[in-house]
């Protein structure tokens, strides 16, 4: 760990802000990955007394997890990919050198654990297409429609369900027994999936890590 020197937040919020857009379309840029408006962070940067919202300091941490120690602290925790950004020229390299298994560690669990609010209700995935995803991911598992049926043919044919009164006819996915407790499953496999996915990136964060703790 470094030692801190002086800079506040503000000239920190800038060497951040510069280091991660580029000078032609900078607003523009930071309205679209914060979603604070252009011109609230262009007021900020022309106001030399100007400090940054708790909003504005809130969604640079959520997009940029690697920085946020740094900015909100003034202090580097590099060891442990709390980084500062290149452009904090004061401080020595190593400093300021990415750990990116880090920062992808950081997203993902930004993304699983705090993630954006939706702006607007329907920026969400209306929860039908949700659930038709799952309903698809679900017979995927099952082995498609023909899957399906064997399923149902076994279990009709051990007493385990009734039989369809329709059986030439598409079985109704929506209703049936079988499906809802294959998207039960299917909500249990997506859920272990992103938990190994999680633990993948772990791994490769710790790696890193410990590499930069013996340097």
């Amino acid at each position: 760990m470094s030692t801190a020197q002086r800079v506040d937040l503000r000239a920190r919020t800038i060497l951040l802000i510069e280091a991660v857009t580029t000078s032609a379309r900078r607003f523009k840029e930071l309205e679209t990955h914060t979603r604070v408006p252009s011109a609230t962070w262009r007021s900020f940067w022309n106001r030399h007394d100007a400090l940054p919202s708790g909003t504005m300091l809130e969604e640079i941490g959520r997009e940029w997890p690697q920085f946020a120690f740094w900015l909100i602290t003034g202090l580097d925790d590099w060891q442990n990919g709390h980084v500062a950004p290149a452009t904090a020229s004061y401080l020595p390299e190593q400093v300021r050198l990415e750990s990116v298994p880090t920062t992808a560690y950081f997203r993902a669990r930004m993304q699983a654990e705090n993630r954006r609010p939706a702006a607007e209700p329907w920026h969400e995935m209306p929860e039908a297409l949700k659930d038709l995803q799952l309903t698809d991911k679900a017979l995927e598992m099952l082995g498609g429609q023909e899957g399906l049926n064997n399923v149902r043919q076994t279990l009709e044919d051990h007493g385990a369900i009734d039989s369809s009164p329709a059986s030439s006819q598409p079985w109704p996915l929506e209703d049936g027994k079988i499906i809802k407790r294959a998207k039960e499953a299917a909500t249990r496999h997506l859920e272990q999936q992103k938990a190994r996915e999680l633990n993948i990136l772990k791994s490769e964060r710790d790696k890193d890590i410990a590499a930069r703790s013996t340097s």
